[in-house]
């Protein structure tokens, strides 16, 4: 061979080489020319995420493209993490897992995120600059009670009106003092904000509560207090339907329910992990204040019932049942011994807990008895509690008493009510007990109301429709 077609060898040999080296420059995905850094990962082993809106995220039985799929995460639900990140294929794969698949999938490619992180830590809550503050600061006011309302903003553009409506929440001190705006989320990404359900943890220093958007999905939010050292936000992504968020007794654990499951969490709302599935539409959910039980009622065609899921693990048991009305209201003695539960406009039914667990209850409503919406006393002597007469589309009268939890030494503190806020099935917010037991709270058509037990005193405390029932507190 001779020396020129050597060198002539060479030449084909290197061109051939650099050939191969640019087409692989255009069949290497992106994401594998940058060692799967574009995007750098994000997801934290042990906490939470959600698939951002778009596409489904494709999960597979190993971190690999070549993986067989197991299933997929669709846009908004969300999911653990349980190891990772892997770099495969040019992605970060993470190993995650919910309540539908279990498996590798990938976080993002080419700089975009296809997965979001869930307040892996706790960040500081500041008020979107846009807001007006009714004062300068929150105060930590005496008997304090926090409301959710809907304000409203018409914008035009192109000669066309739109109005949108954004939730806030409301703190006010009991004597109408010191009010001011803890949270107004006209900087989210929807036009109709409603925000219910309000809730405080046992200590005072967190509240909660759930955002309704348009009547599509919801979201639960969580907020620490203005001015406390503990403030933050945490944020849970959009379901279709959250409902009655609440925290343990002792506050370590926070609980709601997500369509027809009971989903639990830590104090924060973080590592969310299902506890059951009840398998029928979910209408209530109470802690026992001794922490062993929590209550959930449910509904399946015209049957409700009452189920105890212990706290300590075991097996859900039901206590009671109960034909053609959905359970709506339930309420436990302050000693755990006994639950009262109400159905809209036909009565109050006392369950002995005890007793149920041996045989469980056969509710019969009495049509005779228009209260409803009941609460509690803190020194478990007295209820409060709604009575129609009449049922809400007829409009009927209805008015504000309280006795004791016999039903005996009535007194009547409000009468000719303008409708009181109602929430699921009519059925309306009970009103809110003061930590002493000297106050009530609740809402109607005309605002928020706060009245003396005492003396039957009625102070129209914010006037204007109101979204979130009224929630004295807890004393510190």
């Amino acid at each position: 061979m001779s020396a020129n077609f050597r060198r002539m060898l060479m030449v084909v040999s290197l061109l051939s080489t650099a050939v191969i080296a640019v087409f692989s420059m255009f069949l290497i995905p992106a994401a594998a020319q940058s060692e799967c850094t574009n995007p750098p990962p994000r997801l934290v082993v042990g906490e939470r995420g959600y698939v951002l809106p778009g596409d489904s995220n494709t999960v597979r039985d190993q971190p690999s493209r070549s993986g067989t799929q197991v299933g997929v995460i669709p846009a908004g639900e969300d999911f653990g993490v349980l190891e990772g990140p892997v770099c495969a294929d040019g992605f970060n794969w993470w190993h995650v897992l919910n309540q539908n698949v279990d498996g590798w999938t990938v976080e993002g490619a080419d700089g975009a995120y296809w997965l979001e992180p869930i307040s892996p830590t706790p960040t500081p809550f500041v008020h979107p600059q846009e807001l007006t503050l009714i004062n300068d600061i929150c105060p930590d006011t005496e008997d304090r009670l926090i409301f959710g309302r809907t304000s409203y903003q018409t914008t035009h553009f192109q000669q066309v009106e739109e109005t949108s409506s954004f939730g806030e929440v409301i703190s006010i001190g009991a004597d109408g003092t010191n009010a001011c705006l803890l949270v107004g989320l006209s900087a989210g990404a929807y036009r109709e904000e409603t925000i219910t359900q309000l809730v405080w943890s046992p200590d005072g220093a967190l509240y909660a509560y759930r955002m309704w958007n348009a009547g599509i999905t919801s979201r639960l939010l969580i907020e620490g207090i203005e001015g406390r050292p503990e403030n933050y936000r945490f944020m849970m992504p959009d379901v279709d339907n959250y409902q009655y968020p609440q925290w343990s007794p002792d506050g370590e654990v926070f609980t709601y329910l997500r369509g027809q499951q009971v989903w639990t969490a830590d104090q924060s709302g973080r590592r969310a992990s299902m506890l059951v599935d009840m398998g029928r539409d979910t209408t209530g959910l109470k802690w026992s204040p001794d922490g062993r039980w929590l209550a959930v009622a449910d509904l399946s065609g015209i049957t409700a019932r009452i189920t105890l899921i212990p706290a300590a693990g075991g097996d859900p048991q039901v206590i009671a049942t109960a034909e053609i009305n959905p359970i709506t209201i339930m309420t436990w003695l302050p000693d755990s011994s006994a639950l009262l539960v109400s159905s809209p406009g036909h009565g109050i039914y006392f369950i002995n807990v005890e007793e149920a667990l041996t045989t469980p209850v056969q509710i019969v409503w009495n049509r005779e008895d228009h209260r409803s919406a009941q609460s509690i006393s803190p020194d478990g002597e007295r209820m409060a509690y709604f009575v129609e007469l009449g049922s809400p589309s007829e409009d009927g009268r209805v008015t504000l008493q309280v006795s004791g939890l016999d039903g005996e030494s009535t007194i009547t503190l409000a009468e000719e009510i303008n409708q009181p806020l109602r929430g699921r099935y009519d059925s309306a917010y009970p009103p809110s007990w003061s930590p002493d037991g000297t106050m009530l709270t609740y809402a109607d058509a005309s605002g928020a109301w706060v009245i003396d037990v005492m003396t039957s005193e009625r102070t129209l405390l914010w006037e204007g429709a109101i979204s979130g029932a009224p929630v004295f507190e807890p004393a510190s």
